[in-house]
C-alpha cells in the first residue's frame, strides 16, 4: 500500500472556496454513480439508476458543515444535480456544479439560509459559465438546514423539490423552469414546440433567477423531503403520488421510484435523495477549535477538516507538533447482505478522505467558514496523504 503526500503552497484564505471545490470535484469524478446508498442509520437514502443512457449525468449529495467557530451555525444541505445531455459534457456539468455549489455553501453564512443557498447557486452558475460558455449545464436542486433553525430550498431547472407531511399530504415545492410550466396554455394535447425545454440552468450566464423555497411555514411537520431528477418523477402523477404515500421508509420510496423508472422505459437518468425529517435532527456539537465538512454521495463518504493554527506556525515554529492530516480509502464497494452498500456508525463505505485546512489564527475569516476579503492577512494551508 502506497502514500502520496500532496502540500499546497500557503495561500490566501479566500482560496478556501476554491480548496473545496478543487477536492469535491475530483471526488465526484471518482467511484460509481448508479446505485443506492443509506446515510446514519436510515436518516437520509440516495437512489440512482442510468436508464438507457450510455452515462449517469446525475449527482447528488448530502452535506454537514460543523464550523470551528461556536457562534456559527451547524448546516446541513441535500443538493442534486442533472447534466443536460443534449448540451456539452452533462457528466461533467453536474460535476462542476455541484461541486462549486459545496465550495460557495461551506464558507460562512451570510444573511439567511435562502440568501446563503442562492448564493451559492449564483457561484455555480458562474463557475459552469466559465467553463462551458453557455454550451453545458445542469439543473440544481437543494433543501438546507440550520442548528438555528432555518429551513429553506433553493430550485433552477426541471429537478425537483418535494415534501411529505405527517399527515400523508405530499406537496411539489419547485417549479419547473420549462417554457410549458411558464405558459400552462400551451401545454395542451397536439401543442407545437419544445415545452419541455429549460429556460434557465446552471451555467446559463447573467440572468439566473434561483428559486427560494422557504419551509420554516409549514403547515405540519414534515416526515421526509426529497430531491428528484426529470427520469424519476415523469411517472404517472397518481402513481408517483402512490409510491411515495405508501412505501414504509425512505430506503424502499427511493428504490422503488427508480426502479419504476426503469421499467416504465428508461428513457433517462432517475435519482432520488430522500431526508428523513431533517427538523428533527440537527444539532450543535462542541467543536474544540476543530471543523470539519462531511458529504455522502452514491460513492460513499467524504470528510475534510479544519483546525486554527497559532500565528507562529506561518513564522516558522511550531514544526515538529504532529499535524499530519490523514486521508484513508477503506476497501471500495463493501456491500451489506441485501447487495446495498450502507454508511454503518458513521464510517464510510465507499472513499473516505480527511485534510487538515490550517490558517492564521489571527483572522479567523475562513474555516470550514469564511473567505476573506482581506488575501494579504489571512493564510491558508492545505495537506493530504492519500493511501
Amino acid at each position: 500500500m502506497s502514500q502520496q503526500c500532496t502540500v499546497a503552497k500557503v495561500a490566501p484564505a479566500g482560496s478556501f472556496r476554491e480548496e473545496v471545490k478543487s477536492a469535491i470535484l475530483r471526488w465526484l469524478s471518482q467511484g460509481e454513480h448508479t446505485g443506492s446508498f443509506v446515510v446514519e442509520k436510515r436518516s437520509l437514502a440516495f437512489s440512482s439508476s442510468i436508464g438507457r443512457r450510455d452515462e449517469n449525468q446525475d449527482r447528488t449529495l448530502f452535506l454537514r458543515l460543523l464550523p470551528q467557530v461556536q457562534t456559527w451555525p451547524v448546516l446541513e444541505a441535500i443538493v442534486l444535480c442533472d447534466g443536460m445531455g443534449g448540451m456539452a459534457e452533462g457528466a461533467t456539468a453536474a460535476e462542476l456544479a455541484l461541486s462549486s455549489f459545496v465550495g460557495a455553501f461551506s464558507t460562512k453564512k451570510y444573511g439567511s439560509l435562502a440568501d446563503h443557498l442562492c448564493a451559492a447557486v449564483e457561484a455555480a452558475n458562474e463557475d459552469v459559465y466559465r467553463r462551458f460558455g453557455g454550451r453545458g449545464g445542469a439543473t440544481l436542486s437543494s433543501v438546507a438546514v440550520s442548528s438555528d433553525g432555518e429551513m429553506a430550498g433553493v430550485n433552477v431547472g426541471d429537478s425537483r423539490i418535494y415534501g411529505l407531511f405527517e399527515d400523508d399530504q405530499l406537496v411539489q415545492f419547485s417549479k419547473d423552469d420549462t417554457l410549458g410550466n411558464v405558459l400552462p396554455e400551451l401545454a395542451k394535447p397536439g401543442s407545437p414546440g419544445r415545452l419541455g425545454e429549460l429556460l434557465q440552468f446552471v451555467g446559463v450566464g447573467k440572468g439566473i433567477v434561483p428559486h427560494r423555497i422557504d419551509l420554516r411555514n409549514s403547515p405540519s411537520p414534515f416526515k421526509c423531503l426529497f430531491l428528484t431528477s426529470d427520469g424519476a418523477h415523469r411517472l404517472h402523477q397518481p402513481v408517483f403520488d402512490e409510491v411515495v404515500k405508501s412505501s414504509p421508509g425512505i430506503v424502499e420510496c427511493a428504490k422503488r421510484l427508480t426502479a419504476l423508472a426503469e421499467w416504465t422505459g428508461g428513457k433517462d437518468n432517475a435519482t432520488v435523495a430522500i431526508w428523513h425529517a431533517p427538523h428533527k435532527q440537527i444539532q450543535q456539537p462542541a467543536l474544540e477549535g476543530r471543523g470539519s465538512l462531511e458529504i455522502w454521495g452514491i460513492q460513499g463518504k467524504y470528510e475534510l477538516t479544519t483546525r486554527q493554527e497559532s500565528p507562529s506556525y506561518f513564522r516558522g515554529r511550531d514544526q515538529g507538533d504532529a499535524r499530519g492530516s490523514r486521508r484513508n480509502l477503506p476497501p471500495r464497494n463493501r456491500r451489506n447482505p441485501t447487495g446495498e452498500r450502507a454508511d454503518s456508525n458513521n464510517e464510510s463505505d465507499g472513499l473516505r478522505q480527511e485534510s487538515d485546512h490550517r490558517f492564521d489564527s489571527a483572522d479567523s475569516d475562513q474555516a470550514v467558514g469564511v473567505d476573506s476579503a482581506d488575501g494579504n492577512k489571512s493564510q491558508l494551508e492545505i495537506e493530504v496523504i492519500e493511501t
